[in-house]
């Protein structure tokens, strides 16, 4: 008989190394919330751009680990952003090589979680065979 699959599940984020080297960071970093916020507060786009990565929220607070944490540009987004949530944002310095190694983890996780989308659609629409009824006119121009 065979023995059973004792290994994660592709999306069991405690396989995940998720240690920053900084404990007040790591004490702070909630895996499930950080996903989730890159999926719908702080975009992925803008967590490379600004060198940010949400941390977790606690206490209507947003911890935001940030490669420079005086980056005002990048701070200023991440309050716009939390600001219809009613948080405010904290922040706690982190490596820029752990900030790409948490997009890359998350990139990872939205590939096996998210369903793959459909081939892109063309905003044209395709032009259906001409009709019996209808006459096609070709038009030259003259020089």
């Amino acid at each position: 008989m065979p023995k059973p699959d004792t290994t994660a599940l592709p999306n069991d984020l405690s396989t995940l190394d998720l240690t920053s080297g900084s404990e007040a960071v790591d004490s702070r970093l909630n895996p499930a919330q950080m996903l989730s916020l890159i999926d719908s507060i702080l975009p992925f786009e803008a967590c490379l751009y600004h060198e940010i990565i949400p941390l977790s929220v606690e206490s209507s607070c947003l911890h935001l680990g940030m490669v420079n944490p005086t980056d005002t540009a990048a701070i200023d987004y991440a309050r716009k952003q939390v600001s219809f949530i009613h948080c405010s944002v904290v922040s706690w310095p982190i490596s820029s090589d752990w900030q790409r190694k948490m997009l890359s983890k998350y990139l990872s996780y939205a590939a096996r979680t998210k369903p793959k989308s459909q081939a892109p659609t063309s905003h044209l629409s395709p032009q259906a065979p001409p009709t019996d009824d209808e006459l096609l006119t070709f038009i030259v121009d003259s020089p």
